[in-house]
């Protein structure tokens, strides 16, 4: 089953920390919530992004985040 959302987190940015993706988590039941610690790992994580096919991808950590995203996405 494909979720309907999935998040993507820089684990590196500061405000991202294990409060703020236990509340995503929590807020998202039924979502895949994905945390990045490198360039490699995000873009991992963005190929498991797409096999899963989710409606709506969020993305956390900055605009870097956002644009490594896309970046990777494409």
């Amino acid at each position: 089953m494909r979720p309907a959302v999935a998040a993507l987190l820089n684990g590196r940015a500061r405000k991202v920390t294990p409060a703020v993706i236990r509340a995503l988590q929590s807020a998202l039941p039924g979502s895949t919530i994905l945390v990045s610690g490198d360039f490699a790992e995000a873009r991992r994580h963005v190929r498991e992004l797409i096999r899963q096919r989710p409606d709506v991808v969020l993305s956390g950590g900055g605009d870097g985040a956002a644009m490594r995203l896309l970046n990777f996405w494409r």
